[in-house]
């Protein structure tokens, strides 16, 4: 649980506000895989914390979207690798 909220509790959180921002619900899976991988890719560069103490909402989501952008401009898709300047694959290096 982080940010106060069960697994089940953010499903039924971002199911709700998800047409009411406008979006059509056939593409609600998609949006979860997005934002899973996000997240996770997040977590990975040290942009948010992993542990489960600091709640998501104390974030400054401007800074962690800035630092986001910052890491996706650093690299570039080769095949389903993203490489890195340096030439090295980071993941699912072909």
């Amino acid at each position: 649980m982080r940010a106060g909220l069960t697994v089940s509790g953010l499903l039924d959180w971002l199911y709700q506000e998800f047409p009411d921002e406008g979006h059509d619900l056939d593409s609600f899976t998609s949006f979860l895989g997005v934002c899973c991988g996000r997240f996770l890719a997040l977590q990975l560069t040290g942009d948010i914390t992993g542990g489960r103490t600091v709640s998501i909402r104390s974030l400054d989501a401007v800074s962690v979207l800035a630092l986001e952008e910052a890491h996706l401009r650093g690299r570039t898709m080769v095949g389903s690798a993203f490489q890195i300047p340096d030439g090295s694959p980071t993941m699912g290096s072909d």
